[in-house]
């Protein structure tokens, strides 16, 4: 689902219009954003966990030349979606 979309539906489902819709959906993720680049996590009860993982460096091979190079360590955002309850 693309972000017009998501914005469409959450917009027919709140009766609003689309730019109430779009300012909720941004304030959402933007709060996501901050607490995740503190190095927090977010639960969502019945939807998941959005954290912080941290990569460690390791060595790597460029594929086209077979180079041996180094990938630095870095930190990428995680989501893990809550269990379906049937």
């Amino acid at each position: 689902m693309s972000k017009a979309l998501l914005v469409e539906s959450v917009a027919e489902k709140l009766g609003s219009s689309k730019v109430e819709a779009t300012r909720a959906i941004e304030a959402v993720l933007t709060s996501i954003g901050k607490v995740t680049d503190a190095g927090g996590r977010i639960t969502v009860p019945g939807f998941g966990t959005f954290r912080v993982k941290k990569r460690p460096a390791r060595a790597a091979k460029n594929p086209r030349t077979g180079a041996d190079i180094s990938v630095p360590a870095r930190s990428e955002l995680a989501f893990k979606a809550s269990r379906l309850n049937s």
